[in-house]
Order: structure tokens, then sequence, then C-alpha cells
């Protein structure tokens, strides 16, 4: 093997690892995008060793059936991945033209000449494209929309093929010994059937994003319209018994003036206790969240606490002062505070229902510099290890879990005026945000 040839592999396994790897490296953990490296190693030896003709579809076809099963989010990272791959073909022929257009150096001329500083502007084009496509997939995708799984698989079966396309119209040009004229024609061609794929896949990801954002808002009013039903059934309860009381107290001064302590009992247990009850729970609810006038908040609040109330869980909410604003996007803050109230209820649920200690509290407390929102709940003992608590590879809840809360830490990464704290102690797991006025 040549001093060329050993150059060839390793820039090969560089440039496959930065433009396969790299846009999907958020789904993986430490040890597989380690691992990555040895088996893309192995497999570019092995195809380019014993199928030198078909090793970029060989590649291939092992590197995305890899990354499927080793990816949490299994198609999305196929198709991000071959994204990327057609992105830096694209890139490669635009960097090509450019050359020979401004410095008469030829495709040729690179491979044989300038192959090794050539090679090593590529790494960091697609190093900087491999950025821009992560920044693209967070803004338009990212947590705000889930791709359905048939669209996903249509994304995936067109990638591919495009890809496929791209290849074999390479080697193609490489069976002519890489004419400028084919070289220019490619360029054209892939720059146009990319920008057409790209502007599609962008315009089909707003059209997701904006369906995900009306179906947020709909299940918002949707919570806000059982909230107000509530609200004017609790108002109706009261009237009613506002009605009766008179009547009440009538009846029980008769009890009391004849004596007759048995029937009053009686009258108590019948009547005035059953009417008690319709007075907790979601009464409890209900009024403190009426110090709340933030919908997008208030909305999760009355779900998750209704939630809890039909699993049997006693829900203690506390809201002292009137919250009419707080210094972040009321939706990451209500996503945020879903995900410690789901991990919450989950933690209740697994409990054994018998135990007297099944208990959630929410606290919202407003000060003159901060609006402190905290989450608390009663849980079985665990070994918690606070610092590796919202990565992808540790979770309380066992292997491939933790999801909720890595996504919570995501949200918050931006906010610099926002500090989380997790606690741990006597059977007690605490949640708590403080978020600063800025």
């Amino acid at each position: 093997m040549t001093f060329f040839d050993y150059f060839y592999i390793i820039f090969g396994i560089i440039d496959l690892y930065i433009v396969l790897i790299g846009p999907i490296i958020d789904f993986l953990n430490t040890k597989k995008c380690l691992f990555a490296i040895p088996f893309l190693t192995t497999v570019i030896l092995f195809s380019r060793t014993l199928t030198p003709n078909l090793s970029p579809y060989f590649e291939l076809f092992l590197i995305f059936i890899f990354i499927y099963f080793i990816s949490r989010r299994s198609l999305i990272s196929v198709c991000l991945s071959l994204f990327h791959y057609l992105f830096s073909i694209v890139l490669s022929y635009i960097s090509l033209t450019v050359l020979e257009y401004f410095f008469g150096i030829t495709e040729l001329s690179v491979g044989t000449n300038y192959y090794i500083p050539y090679n090593i502007f590529l790494m960091v084009l697609f190093i900087l494209s491999t950025y821009l496509i992560r920044l693209l997939y967070n803004h338009f995708v990212g947590k705000h929309v889930q791709l359905p799984t048939n669209l996903s698989i249509f994304m995936l079966i067109y990638l591919a093929v495009c890809a496929l396309l791209f290849i074999y119209n390479y080697t193609y040009e490489e069976s002519l010994g890489f004419s400028q004229d084919v070289v220019k024609v490619n360029t054209i061609l892939f720059l146009i059937f990319f920008s057409i794929t790209g502007a599609f896949i962008v315009v089909l990801m707003l059209i997701l994003k904006r369906d995900a954002k009306l179906q947020a808002q709909n299940v918002q009013y949707e919570s806000l319209q059982k909230y107000t039903e509530e609200v004017e059934g609790l108002y109706q309860n009261i009237r009613g018994f506002k009605h009766d009381y008179i009547n009440i107290l009538t009846t029980m001064q008769l009890y009391m003036e004849n004596e007759d302590w048995d029937a009053l009992k009686e009258y108590y247990a019948t009547e005035i206790f059953p009417t008690s009850l319709s007075f907790q729970d979601n009464s409890q609810v209900l009024g403190q969240l009426s110090q709340l006038q933030i919908p997008e908040i208030k909305s999760i609040l009355y779900n998750k606490c209704v939630k809890a109330l039909e699993l049997g869980i006693c829900v203690d909410l506390e809201i002292i002062s009137p919250i009419e604003e707080i210094a972040a996007k009321y939706i990451d803050i209500a996503r945020v505070i879903g995900i410690y109230l789901d991990n919450a209820i989950e933690a209740l649920q697994e409990m054994d229902k018998g135990t007297a200690q099944r208990n959630l509290r929410i606290a919202i407390i407003k000060n003159t510099d901060a609006v402190i929102f905290i989450v608390q709940n009663d849980c079985k003992d665990f070994q918690l290890n606070i610092r590796r608590l919202g990565t992808l590879s540790y979770s309380t809840k066992g292997k491939n879990r933790g999801m909720g809360i890595h996504l919570a830490n995501r949200t918050l990464k931006p906010y610099k005026n926002i500090m989380r704290e997790t606690n741990y102690s006597n059977h007690v797991f605490t949640q708590s945000l403080t978020i600063y006025n800025q």
C-alpha cells in the first residue's frame, strides 16, 4: 500500500465520521460515538480491499444499518446522516468548481498534487456544515416536531435513492477520467437537485411545526376550557350551598333544641358531610390556580393535578402571591414543569396505593428578585447520582430512560437567568426552578 493509499483511507474515515456521525451526535452517548471510529475503519478497509468497485455502496449500507441500531431516534438519525452526506457531496463539487474557476486546478490535479491540503480544507468545511445541519434540525424539528413514522420512511427512501444517484454519477465521472466538463455539469445538477430537496424538506418541516404548534394550542385551549367549566361548576356549588345554608342551620337548631342528638348525627352524616366533599381536591387546586395569570403554565398545572387526583394521589398546590409574568418563554417553562410533574406522578404511581405517603407538592413562590417553581414528590428508595441526572445514558428508572430530564435541561440551557436544583432526601425527591428577573 502506497503513502497516498494510507492518506486516502485516513481521510475517508475522518470525512465519513464527520459527515455521518457529526449531525446525530446528540442522539448518541460517548461510548457509541467512540465505538463508531473502529467500526468505520473496519468497514472502509474491508470494502476497499475486497470490493473496490462497489465500496461506496457497501460502506454506506453497513454504516446506515449501524446508525439505525445505535441511535435513539433511528429513522430520523439515518435521514439526517443521509441528508448531510448529500450536502457534503454538493459542497465537494462546489469547492472543485471554485478551484478550477479561480485557480485553474482541475479535479484530477487535486487528487494528485493537492490531495492533503484539499482534504484538510474539506474536513473544516464538513465540520462547519455539520454544525449548520444540527442548527437547522434543532430549529425546524428538534423537540417541537414529532415526525410520523410513514413520513420518516418516505424521507429515508427518497434520500437513499438520491444518495445512490449521486454515487453513481460520481463513479461514472471517475470512469471518464474526471473530465472537467462532466465535473461542471455534475456540480450544476447536484446543486439544483439538492436545493430542490432541501427546500422541500424545509417546507415540510415548517408545515409540521405549524401543525404541532396548532395542536399544542388546541390542547391548551381545551385545558383552559375545562378549567373554566370547573370554576363555573364550583361557583354553582357554592351558590347552592349558600342557598341551603339557612335551611341547614334551622334544621340543626331544631334538633339541638329538642336534644335529638342521634337525629343530628344522622343529619350531619347524610346531608352535611357529603356536601363538604364537593369542595375538596379540585376546589383547592382551582382556588390556588386563580393566582396564576399565565395560561400556558396554568393549563399544564391543571391537567397534571387533575391526572394525579384521579390516580388517588394527594395533591398540595400552593401559590401565595399573584404570578402575572416570568422572565422566560412561557411555553418553555410549561414544557419543563410538565416533564417534572410527569416524572413525579410516575414515581408516585410506582408506590403502593396503601401507603400513607403518596403526596405531590407543588409551590410557586414569588419574591422581589425571582419566581421559584418547586415540584416535590414522595418516592421509593433509590440510589441517585445528581451529577449524571439528565444525561441520556443515566436514569433512576433504568436503562434507556431519562429522556424527559435531558429535554428539560436542553430547554433551559439558553437561559442564563434560570437556576435549577435537584434534591433527594428521606424518600422525597425535589425539583426546583428559580427564574430571576432580568
